[in-house]
C-alpha cells in the first residue's frame, strides 16, 4: 500500500508518471510508531490509510522496534502534532490487541 511521496519516487525512479496530487491546505507530518512489546503481526489486521511501511503478515516486531510509519494533517503545526501523537497511540494499541503476543 504505497502512496503519496514513495509512490511518485518508484514511479519516477521506473520512468512513469508521477504527482504528489493536489497540495492539501495545513501542515502534515509523519513519524514512525514502535510496538510496544514483541508480537506477531496477523495476516488479517486492518491497517489504518493514514499507515505506511507496513511489516508483512507473519513477522514478529520486537518492542521497541519500528511498526510502521504514520502520517497526519492539521490546520497548524499544533493541530498535525495532535493528531500523529493520537494516531501512533491508536494504532500501537490497537495492534497490540490484535496481534498474537510472543514470549
Amino acid at each position: 500500500r504505497l502512496g503519496g511521496v514513495m509512490r511518485a519516487h518508484l514511479d519516477a525512479a521506473a520512468g512513469r508518471s508521477w504527482s504528489l496530487g493536489a497540495p492539501r491546505p495545513g501542515v502534515s507530518g509523519g513519524a514512525v510508531a514502535y510496538a510496544a512489546e514483541t508480537l506477531t503481526v496477523p495476516a488479517d489486521f486492518a491497517w489504518a490509510p493514514w499507515c505506511a511501511d507496513l511489516p508483512r503478515a507473519g513477522s514478529i516486531v520486537e518492542g521497541g522496534q519500528p511498526l510502521c510509519s504514520v502520517t497526519a494533517w492539521g490546520g497548524d503545526e499544533e493541530e498535525a502534532r495532535r493528531r500523529l501523537s493520537r494516531r501512533i497511540e491508536r494504532i500501537v494499541a490497537d495492534c497490540a490487541r490484535r496481534t498474537c503476543h510472543t514470549e
